[in-house]
């Protein structure tokens, strides 16, 4: 599995061509299918009524895909999504392996030298 996510209603577990109600144990097929890097990152988030997917460098919301915009920082290391609000780890490879931590699109907070963003913890206020 990629990963597990839970809203008010069901609990979901993600592979890589669909995701799972545990409760209900419906399967619902991902639309597009992933391929290549996205198929190993893809990651299900469940906000209201949005499903969204994070991959490599795009995300998907309700199957629209959204690529991450402002290079170098466009690959996806994490991503949470709560009350439509998107908090979103990015990544920059060149000589350094840099991190910044971006909400909805604006940046937020950065790493230097060797420092690292693993994942993204969000909770409602």
């Amino acid at each position: 599995s990629n990963s597990i996510s839970s809203d008010n209603t069901a609990i979901y577990l993600s592979v890589n061509r669909f995701y799972k109600n545990l409760i209900t144990g419906i399967e619902t097929q991902l639309t597009p299918i992933p391929t290549g890097l996205n198929l190993i990152t893809n990651k299900i988030l469940i906000d209201h009524t949005d499903i969204y997917r994070s991959g490599f460098s795009t995300y998907y919301k309700n199957a629209v895909e959204v690529p991450v915009t402002g290079p170098p920082f466009n690959g996806i290391a994490d991503m949470k999504v709560l009350d439509g609000n998107i908090y979103m780890i990015r990544w920059s490879d060149g000589s350094l392996l840099n991190y910044k931590v971006f909400i909805n699109d604006v940046e937020t907070q950065m790493t230097s030298g060797n420092g690292r963003f693993n994942s993204i913890f969000v909770v409602k206020n």
